[in-house]
């Protein structure tokens, strides 16, 4: 009976430590927005956005939405939305970035709301913030 009890605690511990390693691997993607910064791309000023990856995947699609004005929870559904999606990202580089430049001077002084999404099939998930900026920035 001991021997019983006991072979049946390993296999429980067993499964039960595969199960965990199983979960641990199968951890969704996410992305992390970093606050936008100035830079000088061209010889024309612009605004950086950039974006780290959580457990990066192959078949995830990667990408910014960006909206004018302030726009505190930017989804794809959002009115006015632009989708960037952007290419590169892979296990070696776990983040990807999009640069604005050439702004019309008819933007000028007007905010614009960021976010960074990854899609897994037909799902988004965003980064827990939208960045707002202000092109008057980029001048």
């Amino acid at each position: 009976m001991k021997k019983i009890v006991l072979s049946l605690f390993v296999v429980l511990t067993f499964v039960f430590i595969s199960l965990t390693l199983v979960k641990a691997n199968t951890a969704a993607t996410t992305v992390e927005l970093i606050d936008g910064v100035q830079i000088r791309t061209d010889g024309n000023n612009g605004l950086k956005w950039v974006a780290n990856v959580t457990n990066h995947n192959d078949s995830n699609v990667y990408g910014f939405l960006f909206a004018q004005g302030e726009v505190t929870n930017l989804t794809i559904d959002t009115n006015g939305v632009i989708n960037r999606e952007v290419a590169g990202v892979s296990a070696d580089k776990l983040s990807y970035n999009a640069t604005m430049v050439k702004f019309p001077k008819s933007a000028a002084g007007q905010d614009i709301s960021v976010r960074a999404y990854v899609k897994v099939g037909d799902t988004y998930t965003y980064s827990e913030n939208t960045v707002v900026r202000n092109l008057a920035e980029a001048a």
